[in-house]
């Protein structure tokens, strides 16, 4: 299944969900420079792009992404889409990270060493656990 990611729901005015994330401030001062390039800004229209707002929709479930490539990825959940693909065996994953990390267990390769004892990963996760388990560190 194809999906088209740029087709969003956007207000009249160029922005996503503006019951959520316009603001009207009866207020006088300069254009931010977040401000979109409204005609209208009597009352000045905000458009704030802080980290708060996730103006990236997916179409099936409406969970808000902060970035693009974030709803991409989370679109394969719906999808079924595996791009990424061991070349060792017939795992697939939506994520080239996990594929990097499956691709360990072939290799043996562990990159993620402990500093305190010899044990030693294929993933970071594991090191975090091993290190907040056994030497009560956070990494």
């Amino acid at each position: 299944m194809e999906v088209d990611v740029d087709e969003q729901r956007m207000c009249e005015k160029g922005t996503w969900e503006p019951d959520k994330n316009l603001l009207a401030i009866n207020r006088n001062f300069s254009r931010p420079r977040y401000l979109k390039n409204f005609s209208d800004c009597s009352p000045l229209v905000l458009h704030p792009q802080d980290h708060t707002m996730k103006p990236y929709l997916c179409q099936f479930c409406s969970r808000g992404f902060l970035y693009m490539s974030l709803l991409k990825v989370h679109l394969r959940t719906h999808t079924g889409e595996k791009p990424y693909s061991c070349p060792h065996c017939d795992y697939r994953s939506t994520q080239s990270g996990a594929l990097k990390d499956h691709i360990r267990t072939h290799t043996r390769e562990k990159p993620y060493s402990c500093p305190r004892c010899s044990y030693c990963s294929a993933r970071l996760s594991n090191l975090k656990r091993h290190l907040d388990r056994h030497h009560q560190e956070k990494l």
